[in-house]
């Protein structure tokens, strides 16, 4: 498919105007979700002439009309043009645009110019004055964290512009590159590009280790060890070694040729991402109490691994924890790894402690655990008793499970958390949880916080970037770099593999909290009249479903005078419900206390049969007990009926249990 359009950007370079013109669409224009390749016509001054460069355009954005999206600069080798990198990788680079959500820009630096400025070829001034200011006119790009990488002569034209001009780029990659031209004289035109001071064009002499060092910016090598470009990469190598110099060193087996670009590419991308935004070196966002020792040994030693997420839809969802685990796996190759996703959305650390033994501890030895819930106990409502006697419920509960379990607390973004750290101030949510960590030794992650220092600092925002608290894959790979950068630095500071130490569980600090939470069976319920425990039930009332909640056994009710008994032992007990469109008001007794009347109707239950946990009474003493329910003939003024629907009872059940 052929589309022609034109981009004309109001800017002033100099004395000339520039006006881009897309003549032809390569490939992906009628995928909804693919990257589309545009080849633009760019008039330049400096060439006198318009120049062709392909542009390549991630999935994203054409469907998010109002986000800005970074930029790499892909330079091509010698004999090549402005298509190479689009259609010689077998849609590699197409693959990178949409997997980091980055515009892709293949300038054409003509078959010999070595992207320097010679009486040929004005490559270097065309690039730098005319093409990066015209692409950041013509598209929605972010200004900063621009990407840099090149082949052979692209590689040596990637590793002078991006030393030459370090303000305009984060980060520079030369993939085999020709480093030192004194070497090849008159092959590839080097005399014509270079000139007579050829053998003075080298990136690899005492001259340049200065300008090396002091670049402050994230640069290196990839090379295939069968290139003939090798040995002097290796003496740059060992050149900048050993004066200290920090920078990327990658070589793979390969020789020059697009076999080995094609598989080096996303090595140099992976590279560039954890070096620029979203990695994460800051101490200040970590909490470290204790170590990892018990799991890292586990991996290490024993070989096996099972590590399990709870929390709400930030750990459902397809995102960090996915990468999370891809990365544990890698870093461990010859560990059995399982993972157990037990994340539910819209539910905080109330259901998880109540849900942790039969979505985690039951599927067997538990090393490590990440457990969030901040974001959702500050939208349930939950409030401070409840948030402690939840998150040290999960914590005693885990630990008394297996005492050599290692956990992390994670605090992921949300806007009013933000707001707070704005302020001066620590969310009172994550004050609570940091209370719970502190008491059992437990390390956390603050990306709350972190997320608001970056933004305040101007490396990105709320709405362009991240767009929602469910982050976007920006945002999720931020998360996963810093849960990696935590993980990488406590499994290097471990201590010796050869002792393992069990975590003491101290005094609660409330004798009340969830640390025997559990469900109890629906089957549990007595004297039932109107209610009826229903498998497989489908709920159809108009409002959205959340899986697990829907098409499975339901105990309900939906008509007013409906009542059950539950006989329980326990010091609480609870309701985990489907709270929908129809959501009723029901009263309860427990024993022979006073009825209180309970509303489930949420101020989401409008639009969706939202999953809550009702705490019905967390201060009972331990024993036996009974709890009645009955639907009453009320109804909230925006619910619909007068349903319960029940997927679990929930009993926090005494310690002699």
């Amino acid at each position: 498919m052929k589309s022609t359009h034109r981009l004309t950007p109001h800017i002033g370079l100099g004395s000339f105007w520039i006006r881009a013109i897309l003549v032809a669409m390569v490939f992906g224009a009628s995928a909804v979700h693919a990257a589309q390749v545009q080849t633009i016509l760019v008039n330049s001054e400096a060439y006198g002439r318009p120049m062709p460069v392909a542009v390549v355009l991630p999935d994203r954005y054409q469907t998010l009309p109002d986000q800005t999206f970074p930029v790499a600069y892909l330079l091509h080798g010698a004999h090549d043009d402005h298509t190479a990198w689009p259609e010689k990788t077998k849609g590699v680079t197409a693959r990178m645009a949409d997997l980091y959500q980055r515009i892709l820009v293949c300038p054409t630096g003509g078959p010999f110019s070595w992207y320097t400025d010679s009486p040929d070829s004005p490559a270097e001034t065309y690039i730098i004055q005319e093409l990066i200011p015209f692409i950041d006119q013509a598209y929605r790009t972010e200004k900063a964290n621009r990407w840099l990488t090149g082949l052979s002569m692209g590689g040596y034209g990637s590793l002078k512009l991006g030393l030459n001009h370090p303000d305009r780029f984060a980060a520079f990659v030369g993939q085999s590159p020709c480093i030192d031209p004194g070497r090849w004289k008159t092959n590839w035109e080097l005399d014509k590009a270079l000139g007579p001071a050829a053998e003075r064009q080298s990136l690899v002499t005492t001259e340049s280790l200065k300008r090396w060092a002091n670049a402050k910016r994230p640069f290196g090598i990839i090379i295939g060890t069968d290139d003939f470009f090798y040995q002097e990469c290796v003496e740059a190598q060992g050149l900048w070694a050993s004066a200290g110099v920090d920078f990327f060193w990658q070589t793979l087996p390969g020789e020059h040729n697009w076999d080995f670009w094609t598989q080096s590419l996303p090595v140099v991308f992976e590279y560039f991402e954890k070096e620029t935004i979203l990695q994460n070196k800051e101490a200040k966002w970590r909490t470290v109490r204790g170590n990892l020792q018990n799991s890292f040994r586990r991996f290490t030693e024993d070989k096996v691994g099972r590590v399990a997420y709870l929390g709400g839809s930030i750990t459902q969802n397809p995102g960090w924890q996915n990468r999370v685990s891809a990365w544990l796996q890698e870093r461990f190759p010859e560990t059995a790894f399982e993972f157990i996703n037990a994340g539910i959305a819209s539910t905080g650390s109330t259901p998880g402690a109540f849900r942790l033994e039969n979505d985690v501890l039951s599927k067997g030895r538990i090393d490590l655990l990440f457990e969030e819930a901040a974001v959702n106990d500050l939208h349930n409502m939950r409030s401070p008793v409840e948030q402690i006697r939840a998150m040290e419920g999960i914590v005693r509960h885990a630990r008394e499970a297996n005492p050599l379990m290692d956990i992390v607390f994670l605090y992921f973004a949300e806007p009013r958390h933000t707001a707070d750290y704005a302020q001066g101030r620590t969310p009172d949510i994550i004050a609570n949880h940091e209370k719970v960590a502190h008491h059992y030794d437990i390390t956390s992650l603050h990306l709350a916080q972190e997320v608001h220092d970056r933004m305040d600092q101007g490396q990105f925002n709320w709405e362009r970037d991240f767009m929602n608290l469910h982050p976007s894959p920006f945002g999720q790979r931020l998360y996963y770099r810093a849960i990696r950068g935590l993980l990488e630095s406590m499994f290097q500071e471990s201590p010796s593999l050869s002792k393992v130490t069990p975590s003491p569980l101290p005094d609660p600090l409330d004798p009340q909290c969830y640390s025997r939470g559990k469900f109890a069976p629906l089957a549990s319920a007595e004297a039932l009249k109107g209610f009826q425990i229903k498998p497989d039930y489908h709920i159809d009332n108009g409002g959205g479903t959340r899986g697990g909640f829907t098409d499975t056994t339901l105990l309900i009710g939906e008509t007013a005078g409906s009542s059950f008994e539950l006989p329980f032992q326990g010091r609480a007990v609870g309701l985990f419900v489907a709270a929908g469109p129809d959501a009723g008001i029901l009263e309860y007794r427990i024993d022979d206390g006073p009825v209180r009347e309970l509303d489930t109707f949420t101020p989401w239950s409008a639009g969706l049969n939202i999953p809550w946990a009702y705490i019905l009474d967390a201060d009972l003493p331990a024993g036996d007990h009974r709890l009645f329910v009955e639907l009453t003939n009320r109804k909230n003024p925006n619910s619909k009926g007068h349903a319960l629907r029940i997927r679990n009872f929930l009993i926090n059940e005494s310690e002699s249990q």
